[in-house]
């Protein structure tokens, strides 16, 4: 996953979280969600990538080296090793759907399962490892 500060609707530079072999915009940093820095079925405008330094506070928060593993991305990221363990485990393709991966948590006793609205971010996780994992393949 790529991160790259993007400019959002309201002029604030959120942390964007892209698909590093699609480019796709997945989510942003904080809890504003994607669409404040694109509207519903739009591609991410690249003139909305920036150099600029982050503006939202909850994306600067969430950037800190005290609150780093409090970061939407890096909370999906140990989600999705865990659903990709289990899934090697028992020999099965990984969940997907909400509900698989519910399920999968259920499996894996989380003592704190990840809330639903960090499902979509945690399965774009567990894509982008699968493919690495597809094009590490000789």
């Amino acid at each position: 996953m790529d991160h790259k500060n993007l400019i959002g609707h309201d002029g604030a530079v959120h942390e964007g979280l892209l698909n590093s072999h699609t480019g796709f915009m997945i989510d942003v940093a904080c809890d504003a969600g994607r669409y404040s820095v694109v509207h519903h079925y739009e591609k991410l405008d690249p003139a909305r990538v920036t150099d600029a330094p982050l503006s939202c506070p909850a994306c600067v928060v969430a950037n800190s080296p005290a609150t780093a593993q409090l970061h939407r991305g890096r909370i999906a990221h140990r989600y999705a090793e865990d659903v990709l363990a289990l899934a090697d485990t028992l020999g099965c393709p990984p969940a997907r759907d909400d509900e698989g991966l519910r399920l999968a948590f259920v499996a894996l006793s989380t003592e704190n399962p990840p809330p639903p609205s960090l499902y979509a971010l945690i399965r774009e996780r567990v894509t982008d490892m699968l493919t690495d994992r597809a094009l590490a393949v000789p």
